[in-house]
């Protein structure tokens, strides 16, 4: 996020960190949990029980959302 400000400004951090918080939310079940524990860090906590096969397909589809580019005022 450090190249994101210091290339776009932090109004485009700040949208791409709510950009993340939504992906991040979106790809969770109602009850389940994220927070923003600081500077680029989220935390994930879910209320149901995953295997390592569940646990790895979600963080893997997390990780193929967020390789979308996220345009801001017509940059990605």
């Amino acid at each position: 996020f450090k190249q994101i400000n210091d290339s776009l400004g932090h109004l485009a951090g700040d949208a791409t960190l709510r950009h993340v918080a939504k992906v991040l939310s979106k790809s969770l079940d109602e009850q389940d949990f994220v927070a923003r524990v600081g500077g680029d860090e989220f935390v994930i906590i879910l209320e149901r029980e995953l295997d390592k096969a569940e646990l790895a397909a979600l963080a893997h589809s997390i990780i193929e959302k967020l390789k979308v580019p996220f345009i801001y005022e017509g940059q990605p």
